[in-house]
């Protein structure tokens, strides 16, 4: 799929009136989007929680990284990808915040 939804551990995401976080991956593959060349896949961690929230970040394939880009509760909280900060396996999203995590060799 190009859009792949899920809860902070990789479950299927809690879509009821009180689910406060999410995680949305899109993939850049041509086979899934159908452009002329791959892209980066992106990953958004959304926390809409009042406290900070382990977040479980989904696996990049093999030879590539993830960089966090944006980092709302941060300052700054946006790097250019080539000096942006490499991101670990799990990452806390603080509270009522958005981590934005770009693929990259």
């Amino acid at each position: 799929a190009d859009v792949v939804w899920s809860g902070t551990h990789g479950e299927w995401p809690d879509w009821g009136p009180h689910a406060r976080c999410l995680t949305v991956l899109f993939a850049g593959s041509r086979h899934e989007t159908g452009a002329v060349r791959d892209d980066n896949n992106i990953c958004f961690l959304f926390n809409f929680y009042w406290e900070s929230v382990p977040f479980e970040v989904p696996s990049p394939p093999l030879g590539f990284n993830w960089r966090k880009v944006i980092d709302t509760s941060a300052d700054p909280g946006f790097w250019e990808e080539s000096e942006a900060p490499l991101a670990e396996s799990s990452l806390s999203v603080p509270s009522r915040s958005l981590i934005v995590l770009v693929e990259s060799p």
